[in-house]
């Protein structure tokens, strides 16, 4: 893979992180690539990009953009958008991971800007009231694991745990023997999100968990067994990000080291 004049490179396994000089995505991905951006995060800090609270990965491949999740605040990420020289037009699907504002909210304005009609994927719960708020659009109801693009798949719906009934999906990426995993907030757990993975793909090396783990609340007692569950899943490397909450991510580093990878705002992946 061709090095580029990058702030910051990691290399490991089978994925590169860079960081742009200049707040701008400018390399490619190649026909057997992914180039995974975090383009809206409360996570990080970037020339040109502004932080907001919630999420949203601009996923490249050869032939196609991927839009997962929104974020929470259209004009922040427009600009981000923007700034980061990325094409609205090009964006072919939509996935959102469950229905809350911080996630769903740009959508409006990225369909209003969108000359086309990209494809939307929600949890099956939640698709009466998008088809109700967005009827001329294409929206799609995920019930179990599917494959919704070229090697792109989701886990299909997930119900929240502890009598939580909001339901959430992630997006797999996948490629020959290797996958990463991508998560809004890990509602329904994220350890339970990775075995969902393991169920789909059993196979398969799971390379990157990258997003919102969702365990603010969490003791560090609790972290710690979350943390072990996690490597006992064989998970390679984790990118916490967004809800996942600042003693988590602080233990995550000092207990994954160097497979611990900062994927925040104005990063990208390849895989």
């Amino acid at each position: 893979m061709k090095r580029r004049a990058f702030v910051k490179t990691l290399v490991f396994a089978s994925g590169v992180l860079y960081k742009t000089t200049d707040g701008m995505f400018q390399s490619k991905p190649d026909k057997e690539s992914f180039r995974i951006s975090m383009i809206y995060n409360n996570i990080g800090d970037y020339k040109n990009l502004k932080n907001a609270w919630g999420l949203s990965i601009w996923i490249e491949t050869i032939n196609n953009n991927i839009l997962f999740d929104t974020g929470g605040d259209a004009n922040v990420l427009l600009d981000n958008i923007s700034n980061l020289n990325l094409d609205i037009q090009k964006l072919s699907k939509i996935i959102l991971s469950h229905n809350h504002w911080d996630h769903t909210n740009a959508l409006d304005d990225i369909l209003e800007n969108h000359a086309g009609s990209p494809e939307i994927f929600v949890v099956k719960n939640d698709l009466e009231e998008f088809l109700k708020k967005y009827p001329a659009a294409k929206i799609k109801g995920v019930n179990s694991f599917q494959q919704i693009d070229k090697d792109i798949w989701t886990t299909g719906e997930l119900i929240g745990t502890n009598g939580n009934t909001l339901c959430e999906q992630g997006l797999l990426l996948v490629h020959e023997r290797n996958l990463v995993l991508l998560t809004g907030c890990s509602h329904s757990g994220i350890v339970d999100m990775v075995k969902r993975t393991k169920q789909i793909f059993p196979d398969k090396s799971l390379e990157l968990v990258a997003g919102g783990f969702h365990l603010g609340t969490k003791s560090i007692k609790e972290i710690a067994v979350i943390s072990k569950d996690l490597k006992a899943l064989k998970v390679k490397n984790i990118a916490p990000s967004h809800c996942t909450g600042d003693n988590a991510i602080n233990y995550f580093r000092n207990d994954w080291q160097d497979n611990f990878i900062d994927l925040n705002l104005g990063e990208e992946y390849y895989f």
